[in-house]
């Protein structure tokens, strides 16, 4: 099957025997989009290739419990970017990242203790949802190329990682939220049904 073009081109292969779709699969899906959310500029609608039938009760049980880690790490980023971004605007008022005087460097110390909390406690995200682990991953490579040598360019370059990573996190609940909501039951739409009676009159 040939992919519409406003869905990103390119050829779909549909397997003949239809199964229900694996969370490693489902996930695989999920980390395309997020790939190309933030190194192509361009993303399909959510689940565009994603159908009803193929979304098994053991998937919507996986998403449910992976939601609830999503929200907290989600929640987790948003602060630490706001940690970050605090720890730049107010060193970016100082002459020097050295000489400054107590009250500063008091407040400083502080913001950046706060912020190593909260790189330890994103780490263990990735310890108790195995499903989280590339955000995880891809966190530790954002920090370590970090290339900012004042407090300022490196409290502003951590909150732009934060930032980059809460998105993805965002792509992925958005996932989590279509696929159950493709899950719901639908009502099936009424028969047009005829009496008795009335088809006696009729004939």
């Amino acid at each position: 099957m040939i992919r519409a073009a406003d869905c990103g081109g390119g050829v779909v292969f549909e397997p003949q025997i239809k199964s229900s779709i694996r969370f490693c699969d489902w996930m695989a899906q999920v980390m395309g989009h997020v790939a190309r959310a933030w190194y192509c500029g361009w993303t399909p609608r959510i689940g565009t290739e994603l159908s009803r039938e193929y979304i098994s009760p053991g998937l919507v049980q996986n998403l449910r419990q992976l939601d609830e880690s999503a929200s907290a790490l989600a929640k987790t980023l948003i602060e630490a970017r706001q940690v970050a971004t605090a720890l730049s605007r107010k060193s970016s008022f100082l002459k020097s990242d050295k000489l400054m005087n107590i009250d500063d460097r008091f407040e400083l110390r502080a913001l950046g203790q706060k912020l190593l909390d909260i790189d330890t406690f994103i780490d263990r995200f990735g310890i108790d949802s195995k499903a989280l682990l590339p955000f995880i991953r891809m966190f530790k490579v954002l920090m370590h190329n970090l290339r900012g040598q004042m407090l300022t360019d490196l409290g502003k370059e951590s909150a732009e990682s934060y930032n980059q990573l809460a998105q993805g996190v965002g792509i992925l609940r958005d996932w989590i939220k279509h696929t159950l909501d493709l899950a719901k039951p639908v009502a099936v739409k009424g028969a047009c049904v005829i009496s008795i009676s009335r088809g006696k009159e009729l004939v």
